[in-house]
């Protein structure tokens, strides 16, 4: 049996650039059984792992590539991962097997979604047999590309997507290009290309790939749209980057580098794919995943008899040479050569890793007879850097106990190497580390020789060191790490270390701005388009500490979307957490309120640990800048409830809430309860303008208290940020600071320090007449782009003029590249000028 991945396992995770679907999980939703329909390449195993990420139950996710089993064997795959395969016997027949399943699931709980990938005709008997068997409210997903359609059965009237509902709309066409093209195109022109490609998701995924990387996409759109968009777009987007010698050893496969394998034999086309599999044609489109497509050079080469090694080496190592490490593998098990598949997956590069479908490719490593193993141990660390980069910490660690020590001995150096994937968490998840620990990876440190396993233990160490002997203990060898890891190569590792050293070390120390330009260099050296959140989040919260709430709010904008493409909850989540910090500091009350909801809505199991109270703390405390008494006690009292988790935290968000919304004596009281010595360097300040804005409420004499503080603010280089994180505070304790000839912001008091949306109001003829006539704005542009100014979402600007939100999105798309402008908060501030002047 092929190795294609592990049955019975959890959805695929979303790929990067996933747009949802909502209006097609919908259509899923509706029934308890669906048929999905379509060749390779239309979205089937996305569309059911964007249903399953959103199904509240449990999720069995069951892979029937290559499985050629009899009716029995089949039944047997589909019900082990339910853990009734023992029901299946030559004792049952099939009716008293489906009665056994249905008398097991009508007591499950809760309820289950069973999602049946690559069915093909000789798996249907077994199918249906599920399907009458499982009952209400569990649901099953059947996908396929030979699924039966002539067959008179109960299951010939299940409700079934095909290709015409998979197609892609213009609509998501549009948010494709989002990411991409950020200006958009025509109306007229996205229309085309869905018409032109049959809304087919690869191909519009290569069209905006090439769009995407065109200095004039308009153009080259229509170009695409004059000549056969598959000829040109797919071509440009894979096989571009050949040289002249291998396109014309390609030949006629250049020109369908996607085209299912049996239609290729069909055109005899057997003798190029070979050659275009031994140069390395990247045959599955990453940013759709290798769930979804086939992968016609292994289906065409797969041998009655296996190829000979010396002519399955070229295409294994062609492959492996353009990143396409797994197919490679895959390849050499087709042919009985996992020895060959063991060579090249160990020698797969941390990129290689990042960039293949994770999960599909931990099964595979898992899959390899422990022999092959043996003789390439660092198959191993493979698995154990796979499991971090999947976030399976758990997994990871008892997968690094259990098999570094099987290495220790024979190969040190791997064993160090798979050591070395946790001890950067140890310190994260630890309060007080081991002196076990600290003395383990130090010794690990002394004899490694790779630069690869050393920036981790050098990561390990330095944070083990910080949580021992204090944040100033870090910084070097912090460093000292991220040099060691852009040697070897890894910058992703590198921005994850620079991370480490900016919101570690660098944010505790007080040194603000070094935190926003060490995330700087993360950003150059991912790139803008990288889809890592995390980072961005951090440099936003930063940026809103030292008032630079404009540069915060495009990181936000970008990491929110990034995260919700992705379908990362939990970073979208930590966006709106950071944005409530935002929007309180411009004394947007709603907004704020909005953000904290979202946030609350979209937690994850990190609600339940010490990052809850820290998030519950924050935010009361921006609920009380807004002035919202009752939602911010409400989130103050959850956190006090939980005080012994994080006590410094609570304390400072009772200050901020109790000073701003309480009586003198309780404010006094929770200003008292601070210890300076606690806080951050940058809270300093604010903490001792609450000290002051206490006291001038109690009546008691406030005067060195308001000197400190404002002192404090200049001595860092804060001192505008005052009137935006303390509003009433400044407004009262301004003219006594001024009485006193201290030093005192200039900006507007409790305002954010920038011009902020306009009330509704007649729209200037003036203004409209200048985005019409100087910029080129079409009336309904210039309407769209003139309610901004209410402060209204999309929908709400949507339902004020009756079209559409993702028609206000792209009418908005184009204004803001006419007016050259990347957010809402840039357009505002430019119409505010642009009317005021």
């Amino acid at each position: 049996m092929a190795l294609s991945g592990v049955h019975g396992a959890g959805a695929p995770v979303l790929p990067d650039g996933h747009v949802a679907r909502g209006r097609l999980v919908r259509r899923l939703a509706e029934h308890r059984i669906v048929v999905i329909r379509a060749n390779g390449g239309w979205g089937k195993s996305t569309l059911a792992a964007e249903a399953a990420a959103r199904h509240t139950g449990e999720v069995t996710w069951v892979d029937l590539r290559d499985v050629d089993l009899d009716h029995q064997g089949v039944l047997r795959r589909l019900l082990d991962p339910l853990g009734m395969d023992g029901l299946v016997g030559d004792e049952r027949d099939d009716d008293e097997v489906a009665a056994a399943v249905e008398r097991v699931m009508q007591r499950r709980r809760p309820t289950a979604l069973v999602v049946l990938d690559e069915v093909g005709p000789t798996h249907w008997s077994a199918v249906r047999l599920l399907g009458r068997a499982l009952p209400e409210p569990h649901r099953l997903l059947v996908l396929g590309r030979r699924v039966p359609d002539d067959d008179r059965t109960e299951a010939d009237a299940w409700p079934r997507l095909t290709t015409s509902d998979l197609a892609f709309t213009v609509d998501e066409l549009h948010l494709l290009l989002v990411e991409r093209l950020p200006g958009g195109l025509p109306d007229v022109m996205v229309e085309q290309l869905c018409v032109a490609t049959g809304g087919w998701s690869t191909a519009l995924r290569a069209v905006v790939n090439a769009l995407g990387r065109s200095p004039t996409p308009h153009d080259l759109g229509r170009r695409l749209l004059e000549d056969n968009v598959v000829l040109d777009a797919l071509v440009r987007d894979l096989v571009d980057p050949l040289d002249d010698d291998a396109r014309r050893r390609l030949g006629a496969a250049a020109c369908l580098p996607l085209l299912d394998a049996r239609l290729a034999r069909d055109l005899g086309l057997a003798d190029t794919i070979k050659a275009a599999a031994e140069l390395g044609v990247p045959w599955e489109t990453p940013a759709v995943g290798p769930w979804t497509l086939p992968d016609p050079v292994a289906d065409l080469l797969r041998p009655a008899d296996p190829l000979p090694l010396a002519e399955l080496q070229p295409l294994t190592v062609g492959l492996a040479r353009h990143g396409r490490v797994l197919e490679a593998a895959r390849l050499a098990v087709e042919h009985h050569q996992s020895d060959v598949a063991g060579s090249i997956v160990a020698a797969a590069s941390i990129d290689d890793l990042r960039g293949s479908f994770k999960p599909s490719m931990l099964a595979f490593l898992r899959s390899l007879p422990d022999d092959v193993i043996a003789r390439h141990p660092r198959i191993d660390i493979q698995v154990a850097r796979l499991l971090t980069l999947m976030a399976a910490y758990g997994e990871r660690n008892a997968f690094v106990l259990d098999r570094a020590p099987r290495w220790e001995d024979s190969h040190p150096a791997v064993a160090a190497a798979i050591h070395a994937e946790r001890y950067r968490d140890l310190a994260y998840f630890s309060a007080t580390p081991d002196p076990a620990d600290i003395t383990a990876v130090e010794a690990l440190l002394a004899a490694a020789t790779d630069l690869e396993t050393r920036c981790r233990l050098e990561q390990g160490l330095a944070l083990l060191l910080a949580r021992r002997d204090g944040v100033d203990a870090a910084e070097a060898g912090l460093r000292r790490a991220a040099e060691t890891a852009e040697r070897s190569g890894d910058r992703h590792q590198a921005a994850l270390i620079l991370r480490d050293l900016a919101w570690v070390v660098l944010l505790e120390q007080g040194r603000l701005r070094q935190v926003v330009a060490t995330f700087d260099r993360v950003e150059a050296m991912l790139g803008p388009g990288t889809t890592m959140t995390a980072w961005r989040i951090n440099r936003a919260d930063t940026l809103v500490t030292l008032g630079e709430l404009e540069a915060a709010d495009r990181d936000l904008d970008i990491a929110a979307r990034q995260a919700e493409l992705q379908h990362d909850d939990q970073h979208v989540a930590y966006a709106a957490w950071a944005r409530a910090g935002l929007d309180s500091m411009r004394g947007e009350r709603l907004r704020t309120l909005a953000a904290v909801q979202r946030a609350e809505q979209l937690a994850g199991d990190w609600m339940d640990t010490v990052t809850g109270v820290l998030f519950l703390s924050q935010v009361a405390d921006a609920l009380a800048r807004v002035e919202l008494e009752e939602e911010a006690r409400e989130r103050l009292d959850a956190a006090r409830a939980r005080r012994e988790e994080d006590d410094r935290a609570v304390r400072v968000a009772e200050a901020s809430v109790e000073v701003r919304l309480g009586a003198p004596a309780a404010a006094l009281a929770a200003v008292e309860r601070l210890d300076a010595d606690e806080l951050e360097p940058f809270e300093v300040p604010r903490m001792l303008l609450l000290e002051a804005f206490a006291r001038h409420r109690a009546g008691l004499e406030a005067s060195d208290a308001v000197g400190r503080a404002f002192a404090a603010y200049q001595a860092q280089g804060l001192l505008e940020v005052a009137s935006l994180a303390e509003p009433q505070a400044c407004r009262a304790l301004i003219p006594l600071a001024r009485s006193l000839g201290a030093p005192v912001p200039e900006g507007v008091v409790g305002g954010s320090g920038r011009p902020g949306p306009a009330a509704p109001g007649p729209e200037g003829p003036d203004l409209a007449a200048v985005l019409s006539d100087l910029h080129g704005l079409r009336p309904r542009e210039v309407e769209v782009l003139l309610a901004l100014r209410s402060g209204g979402t999309n929908a709400e600007i949507a339902g004020t003029l009756g079209i559409s939100p993702a028609t206000v999105r792209k009418h908005l798309q184009r204004a803001y590249a006419a007016l050259d402008v990347r957010s809402r908060a840039e357009a505002l501030v430019l119409l505010s000028h642009m009317e005021h002047g």
